[in-house]
Parts: structure tokens; C-alpha cells; sequence
């Protein structure tokens, strides 16, 4: 009976700790009365359902909502099609609503900017701030903003950023493709992430030609948080070669565990300007 295989998990779920005996009798009746009415009663057991399912489907949207993850429901869809496929029927199911799972392309919006600076030392940094320049973008930006900018300030890791040491130059073919990587971590993960970086940092900057740019970040004042910064020549240098190294394979897997979340989302593909 499905209402006892339902009634067996939530007791294995710690859901009646309190009183075992009187709310799973509680639980198991009212389940069993509702039914009943829908069966005997209004005769639209069928209908119900219906209604407990876009219940259910309310809650599951909420919660990839929390995980950072979109979601479309849909309704409209080929039901026989989709039952035969999975074999639903024969389970005693039918499909009702089909939900997409994804990320928005927002990463791309033209609406959403980086501005990466690099100052000598703070004096740099308030001489910066002083100009009428500067004074004048800060004073735009409440009406040509939807929120206040978040400022990060960027602490080096190993290795270094190279900056002007760095040799490498884009050519005129070049299709440079541009990512920031602002990502959450798990505490107990950031040193072994630190020293895998390290390694993949070497690794991708000396052996291979298509990347420009990698360079890793820590964020003052905020432990949990580590930058990405790349370049390279083109896309395919990204999907096709550096994620198919043995050093981006074994820091992958680190991070499916290190990071809060799924990572695509922490990912902005950007235009320089």
C-alpha cells in the first residue's frame, strides 16, 4: 500500500519522535478519509490528485528556487508519448507536468558589468577616488543601476597574478573569450582548493598556448569566497582542451564537493569594453 510505504518513510524521517504510535495513527486515518471522501463521495479522486500534485509541484519550485536553479513548468505536453517513454503506465502512473531545469543566460546580459582595477597602494586607490571622474560615476550610479555595486578587494594566491611579466599576447585572429568565476566555498575545503589551484594555475598557464590569463583570488574579509579570472584565445580552448586536462579534471572534482551550489552558477562570460 502506498500510504504505508509514505507513512514508513516519514517515520524513518524522524517526522513522529514526539508520539510514534498516536500521530502515525493520526497521520494514516486522515490520509485514508480524504481518499475515501475523493473515491466514494465527490467521485473525483482523478481530479484531486491533479490538485495534489500542482501542490507538490509549488514546493519543488520553491526549492531549486533556493539552489539558484530556474525552472519552467509545462503543461501541454504529449502525455502518451512521455508515459510510453518511461514506461508509466505500466507502473500505474500517468504524467501530468513536465518542469525544465537550467540556468538563465543573464551571465550574458548586456545590463551586468565587471570592472577588474589594479592601484599601486591605497594612496592610488584615494587619489582615484578624489577625481571628478570617478565623483561623477559614483553619483550616476543610484539612477543607472538596479543595485549598489558590490566591491571585492582582491588578496593574491599562489601563484601570482603575472601581470606585466606576462608574455602572452592575444593575436589579431584571436576571438578572446573572457570569464569571471566568483564562487562559494565550503570553510573546511579552502586550503586543499588553495594548494590544488596552485598546481593547476602552473599547469594551465605553462602547457597550454590557447589560455592568456588565469589567475585565482581570495577576497579580503570574506573566507568563503574565491575568484577566477581568465583569458583565452577562444572558446573552444575552455571546452574542448583545458577542461579535459588531468589537472582540471582532478580540480573539478574537488570543487563538485568544495563549492556551495552548483557551479554554472557563479559563471559570467564577459565582453571587454
Amino acid at each position: 500500500d502506498y500510504l504505508l510505504r509514505v507513512l514508513k518513510q516519514e517515520e524513518k524521517d524522524g517526522r513522529f519522535v514526539a508520539d510514534p504510535v498516536v500521530f502515525k495513527e493520526r497521520m494514516h486515518g486522515g490520509r485514508n478519509m480524504f481518499i475515501n471522501l475523493h473515491k466514494q463521495d465527490f467521485k473525483d479522486v482523478q481530479h484531486w490528485m491533479d490538485k495534489q500534485v500542482y501542490l507538490n509541484l509549488g514546493a519543488f519550485l520553491l526549492g531549486v528556487s533556493t539552489l539558484g536553479i530556474d525552472a519552467t513548468p509545462m503543461e501541454g505536453i504529449e502525455v502518451s508519448v512521455l508515459d510510453e517513454e518511461f514506461g508509466l503506465r505500466e507502473k500505474g502512473y500517468s504524467s501530468l507536468v513536465v518542469v525544465l531545469l537550467g540556468y538563465s543566460d543573464d551571465k550574458n546580459a548586456p545590463g551586468v558589468f565587471f570592472a577588474y582595477e589594479r592601484f599601486e597602494n591605497q594612496n592610488a586607490v584615494n587619489y582615484h577616488g578624489a577625481q571628478p571622474y570617478t565623483q561623477a560615476l559614483l553619483q550616476a550610479l543610484p539612477n543607472i543601476s538596479e543595485s549598489a555595486p558590490e566591491v571585492m578587494n582582491l588578496k593574491d594566491t599562489a601563484p601570482a597574478p603575472l601581470h606585466e611579466r606576462n608574455f602572452k599576447t592575444p593575436n589579431s585572429q584571436d576571438d578572446i573569450f573572457i570569464i569571471f568565476f566568483i564562487f562559494k566555498i565550503k570553510l573546511q575545503y579552502r586550503a586543499q582548493l588553495l594548494t590544488q589551484f596552485e598546481t593547476h594555475i602552473t599547469q594551465t598557464r605553462s602547457q597550454e598556448e590557447g589560455n592568456l590569463i588565469f589567475d585565482l583570488y581570495t577576497i579580503e574579509g570574506q573566507d568563503d569566497t574565491l575568484a577566477v579570472y581568465e583569458h583565452w584565445r577562444k572558446e573552444s580552448d575552455v571546452w574542448d582542451i583545458h577542461f579535459n586536462q588531468p589537472y582540471a579534471i582532478q580540480t573539478g572534482k574537488l570543487m563538485h564537493e568544495a563549492v556551495v551550489g552548483d557551479l554554472e552558477q557563479y559563471m559570467s562570460f564577459v565582453t571587454e569594453l
